[in-house]
């Protein structure tokens, strides 16, 4: 079975985001770690998917390994915390990646 790179990173950064909420590292910064983190693997799908699909997988596995931390934190503060803000910044990353496959099915549709 063949892993992704990406996800190669997401994984074992799910593990390390939730230890990190666990024993209350960057206690005060973590709503803010988690609408920050998954900024790079947005940004580099989003390049990849518009301008070059064949990107590097070693760039692919770090940004996966914030985006798991930034997965791990805030499923650690929905859960356990409790902090349904958490949501929202769920709710604008999935905006976000909606409007970069818009971008891209134009993208396609003008080729």
């Amino acid at each position: 079975m063949r892993l992704c790179a990406r996800c190669l990173g997401v994984y074992p950064g799910i593990a390390v985001g939730l230890g990190l909420f666990l024993f209350g590292v960057f206690n005060s910064h973590q709503l803010l770690l988690v609408a920050l983190l998954p900024m790079p693997a947005l940004v580099d799908w989003t390049v990849t998917h518009l301008r070059t699909p064949d990107g590097r997988n070693a760039i692919r596995t770090a940004t996966g390994t914030l985006l798991g931390v930034g997965y791990g934190i805030g499923l650690g503060q929905l859960v356990l915390g409790r902090e349904p803000v958490v949501l929202l910044v769920g709710l604008c990353y999935g905006a976000l990646a909606g409007l970069a496959l818009l971008a891209d099915s134009a993208v396609d549709r003008s080729r």
